[in-house]
């Protein structure tokens, strides 16, 4: 019976404390369990380091890698493999799993995101989307855009004080009894 190749990725999240070269000896060691055990490694991505959503180990920060590998045959590779990330006190947390890249259709090179991929979501600031709508709105009122709608321009509303933060705190007091 022939046995059926899967496709796996494991992330593995690091100690940021570590220098570059115990960073790279670990993720060789990581590497070599994989290869030795019959997996085809096909990429090592490297995020680097990142902040994390939640402290670990009472850290903020960890170092991000993710190996996409395929493997025929049985999970012995895998179990080494969690087992060495599971014994060792500079890997923080790690999950393997299957993916079904036949199904998707799609290549490990494009699931892969690009260095740049989370500067694409940074949040622009509120002064240059404000610029940005008072441009297009004049540009529509000259009747260059082509369209019926007119834009209108948009201002926030000015601060003000609450009317209980003007109060005295002794009249504030009365007047909710």
């Amino acid at each position: 019976m022939a046995r059926k190749l899967r496709n796996y990725e494991a992330m593995v999240i690091l100690d940021a404390g570590l220098n570059d070269q115990e960073t790279n000896a670990l993720i060789e060691r990581l590497q070599k369990v994989l290869t030795d055990g019959g997996a085809n490694l096909k990429e090592v991505s490297r995020w680097g380091r990142r902040r994390l959503a939640y402290p670990i180990r009472k850290k903020n920060d960890a170092y991000y890698v993710i190996f996409y590998f395929t493997l025929e045959g049985s999970g012995q590779v895998l179990e080494q493999f969690e087992r060495s990330c599971r014994f060792d006190e500079n890997v923080y947390r790690h999950m393997v799993v299957q993916v079904p890249l036949k199904k998707r259709g799609l290549e490990v090179a494009q699931i892969v995101p690009s260095p740049g991929y989370l500067a694409d979501f940074r949040v622009e600031p509120r002064a240059k989307a404000m610029a940005r709508r008072r441009a297009s709105s004049q540009y529509d009122e000259a009747g260059e855009g082509g369209g019926a709608a007119t834009a209108v321009e948009e201002r926030p509303a000015p601060e003000q004080p609450a009317s209980e933060a003007e109060r005295p705190a002794d009249d504030a007091a009365s007047s909710q009894d």
